[in-house]
């Protein structure tokens, strides 16, 4: 009888398995890691440094809004923060639900952003937050107002333009991030433009600047085609005090506003400096073949200091963006790639708003102060720390406002 051996062919099967790689097993089902703080929720409430945030977060019962299933990032003030805004325990403890819930939901953006997210893009980033008010007009019945946030993380973190110090390492949870800092947030104006200039003793050259050269081109066009424009896109009046298409170019205007010791240190005293240099330069209004539009000296000077974003906002109208005070100091557009903002190269009256500077302006940062630059002539940018006692920067839903104490005159 013929016998088989199997010994050896049993230990080359051994020494095969053996040899096997890890990826050539048998694939079992893989279990997701536990983050180490749970929930937003639960982080918030074992954050030793946010105990007076989640009091009051807990008082008001907002753990039901931080939906499990989405992504929340909560900028939550310090207790050492909040106490320095005044909100002490005491005061949260006392303050109507009404007012501790606006100051708390504001804190809350509706996504999660970590690091990245708030450093790659050139501006800031605009992002919805849990607050909501709800408002009654006799005419328009009721309407909510959702509030905007706009992020920026350039080392500290800007939030509407204003710098806020990071206070502690980011948080990580399993809807989102929690980031310690250390100011309380203040909400942006809700008002138009033309609102502020005309509510700023200091700026009320610029407002008549504004006025006499809204005046002038409306006086042209009213005795070339007749009295048909009392108010419209001519005018700087009408749009610094509306809500404007979401495709008109720059919706969202940044200006520098000129006070009137930046007016007076240029020679310009009272309105009739204003209207006389209107008047001085070259011959404004249509040329011969009706398509461009000359502008007056003084459209030059008042319109060199307002900036429409060319390059972000015209170029991409699907996302319009705001140029904020932290945006100007950061690599981008600090002598990066947005560094220079053009205005529309066309002079046709109704293409977009009224800017027709072919140059742009340059911008430049030191020590996080700003500065703007138009052929060799340097304005600084005075920046206000805290939002909550601002004075010269004021961020609105239609635009930005910061007041400098220069005009870039002569005009060359």
């Amino acid at each position: 009888m013929k016998r088989i051996h199997y010994i050896p062919v049993l230990l080359l099967l051994v020494a095969w398995t053996s040899c096997l790689r890890p990826s050539d097993s048998d694939i079992v089902s893989s279990h997701s890691q536990p983050f180490k703080d749970g929930s937003l929720v639960t982080a918030l409430s074992n954050a030793p440094s946010l105990k007076l945030f989640n009091k009051a977060f807990t008082r008001l019962g907002l753990a039901h809004l931080v939906d499990s299933g989405r992504g929340y990032t909560i900028f939550a003030p310090t207790d050492s923060a909040l106490m320095a805004a005044g909100y002490t325990e005491q005061v949260l403890n006392t303050l109507p639900e009404d007012s501790l819930n606006k100051l708390i939901t504001y804190h809350i953006a509706t996504a999660a952003m970590d690091e990245t997210a708030m450093q790659g893009p050139a501006v800031s980033i605009k992002v919805a937050t849990l607050r909501s008010d709800t408002s009654f007009n006799q005419a328009t019945g009721y309407t909510v107002n959702n509030y905007f946030l706009y992020v920026l993380k350039a080392g500290d973190f800007f939030f509407n333009g204003f710098t806020v110090p990071a206070a502690g390492e980011r948080i990580s949870a399993s809807n989102g991030y929690i980031f310690p800092v250390g100011k309380v947030l203040s909400t942006i104006r809700q008002d138009f433009l033309l609102d502020i200039i005309d509510q700023e003793p200091d700026l009320s050259m610029y407002r008549e600047a504004l006025a006499v050269n809204d005046s002038i081109r409306v006086d042209y066009f009213n005795n070339t085609f007749g009295d048909a424009l009392s108010d419209s896109l001519l005018q700087n009046a009408y749009w610094l005090s509306h809500q404007m298409n979401p495709l008109s170019r720059g919706y969202f205007p940044t200006l520098f506003a000129p006070t009137n010791a930046a007016f007076k240190a240029a020679g310009f005293h009272d309105h009739e400096d204003l209207v006389q240099f209107a008047k001085s330069g070259a011959h404004y209004g249509y040329t011969d073949d009706f398509l461009t539009f000359n502008q007056t000296p003084l459209d030059t000077l008042v319109g060199r200091m307002m900036l429409y974003n060319y390059s972000l906002a015209y170029k991409n109208t699907a996302f319009p963006v705001m140029v904020l005070y932290g945006d100007l100091t950061t690599p981008a557009i600090n002598n990066g790639v947005y560094n220079i903002f053009w205005a529309i190269s066309s002079n046709y009256i109704f293409d977009g708003f009224n800017m027709h500077l072919k140059d742009g302006l340059q911008f430049s940062a030191n020590d996080g102060v700003a500065s703007m630059t138009w052929h060799n002539m340097t304005i600084t940018i005075p920046h206000d720390d805290n939002a909550r006692t601002a004075t010269r920067n004021f961020v609105t839903p239609y635009g930005a406002l910061y007041k400098v104490d220069k005009l870039f005159y002569p005009i060359h």
